[in-house]
């Protein structure tokens, strides 16, 4: 079957009427030998994007002539998928000792050891990218946990579309975050996004959710000790003295990151993991920049990522990191402004909420005896492509300093109402402590 999967496979996504049956096994145009094929694939994607649905077969071979019509595949889309990504696999393996080895041992100069390890890796690689390993649907027999837990859900009348910020002003003011919206965090480099954002996404995956998260500058283990640290500042693990006032906290990050913990906190932390299950509800899954299988970091892998998780929320950080898609427009910036309006749709195409993130233009500081003022930036500052603010529906900006432990949060758009509302944090991220500051009678009464 390999030698014709991928002519197989695209009759019967036609036949289908889905485009996103290439996206959801991870199928690119570069996925298929053939010239053909990968011509057909790219006359489909081009139509879909103009039409928004799929050509039928008579308009394929007419813009294709050599394309072949095949009706009523009986095959299932999985083992063809399979056969597609084998016989890719097996095209690059032979070149790869045609060329790439040979170029590698020149590179190691008769180092075995290296020549070994180095072709060890490429081989690796070469397997992860054309390996079909994503979760596929459900399945009768495997996921009936899965299916009482939703039974339940809908039993007990709850709307699981809606998910809650750890700020409550965010919930007051825009109802938290709901599905089919887009909602663009920025702020200047270094200000917080990326700790203001994970605390987020940690609450939201403590209410259910299944959370996606694109780490497109860091690696997975930063991301995780950066959530669990979060983690163990909610669940009080730790306290820190605050201006004389001890407050519940979380284990020093940097101990964390580079394992250091002492004794009786490893063991906090080790118990913390075991019952990780008790305090998280959902889960966040994390694709960071480090992962050797992450080389496509386009819009269609996203979606197809999001098929493959069941995702309810999805995170970019940052949005200018993923490859962005052609700029058919030919005017100045125009790939990162396609690839925001399709992250926009892809929110309501997917029924999940997409949380974006990018810079805001360098503003000079102004200090105060010393100390760096608090300053949101405006509206017109958003960085990379100016349509992030056009196609958000919420335009979250940031400001923080670790060093006065605070921060502040506002929202310059909102459709949902909130435009022109702030809050002040609690910022000592080295601790996990991010939380909004609630005054009640004059008093700073939440951490």
């Amino acid at each position: 079957m390999a030698s014709n999967s991928g002519l197989l496979f695209i009759n019967k996504a036609i036949q289908a009427e889905d485009f996103n049956t290439f996206a959801r096994y991870g199928l690119t145009e570069e996925s298929f030998v053939s010239a053909i094929d990968r011509q057909t694939y790219r006359f489909i994607e081009e139509y879909v994007d103009k039409n928004g649905q799929m050509p039928s077969y008579a308009m394929v071979a007419d813009n294709v002539p050599e394309f072949t019509y095949i009706p009523d595949i009986s095959d299932r889309f999985e083992p063809l998928a399979r056969g597609v990504n084998e016989r890719k696999l097996a095209v690059e393996f032979n070149r790869y000792f045609e060329y790439d080895f040979e170029d590698l041992k020149d590179d190691v100069k008769g180092n075995a050891d290296e020549l070994i390890s180095q072709m060890t890796d490429d081989l690796s690689q070469l397997r992860l990218r054309y390996s079909s390993k994503r979760k596929l649907g459900v399945d009768l027999k495997k996921d009936t946990e899965l299916y009482m837990d939703e039974y339940r859900k809908r039993q007990d009348g709850e709307s699981f579309k809606t998910w809650n910020s750890f700020m409550p002003f965010l919930n007051d003011e825009i109802g938290g975050y709901s599905s089919g919206n887009m909602y663009v965090y920025y702020g200047q480099s270094g200000r917080g996004k990326s700790a203001i954002v994970l605390r987020d996404l940690l609450e939201m995956a403590q209410q259910g959710a299944t959370v996606l998260l694109w780490s497109l500058e860091m690696p997975g283990y930063e991301v995780l000790t950066r959530l669990y640290t979060m983690l163990s500042a909610k669940l009080g693990k730790t306290t820190i003295d605050v201006s004389g006032e001890f407050i519940p906290a979380g284990f020093d990050s940097r101990e964390l990151r580079n394992g250091q913990l002492a004794d009786d906190f490893e063991a906090s932390f080790q118990s913390m993991l075991d019952e990780i299950h008790e305090h998280v509800d959902g889960t966040i899954i994390i694709r960071g920049v480090d992962d050797r299988d992450f080389a496509q970091r386009d819009v269609k892998q996203l979606i197809s990522d999001i098929e493959a998780t069941n995702a309810d929320v999805v995170a970019v950080d940052p949005m200018y990191y993923m490859q962005f898609e052609r700029n058919t427009s030919k005017t100045a910036g125009g790939d990162a402004s396609e690839t925001s309006k399709k992250l926009r749709r892809l929110a309501g195409s997917q029924d999940v909420v997409v949380i974006a993130m990018t810079q805001a233009d360098e503003d000079e500081e102004k200090q105060t005896d010393g100390v760096r003022e608090l300053k949101l930036p405006p509206r017109a500052a958003v960085k990379k492509t100016k349509s992030l603010l056009e196609d958000a529906t919420t335009l979250i900006a940031i400001d923080t300093d670790y060093r006065q432990s605070r921060g502040i949060v506002g929202i310059n758009k909102g459709r949902n109402g909130g435009e022109g509302e702030t809050c002040e944090l609690t910022f000592l991220p080295n601790y996990g402590i991010i939380e909004q500051v609630v005054i009640e009678s004059g008093v700073f009464a939440d951490f």
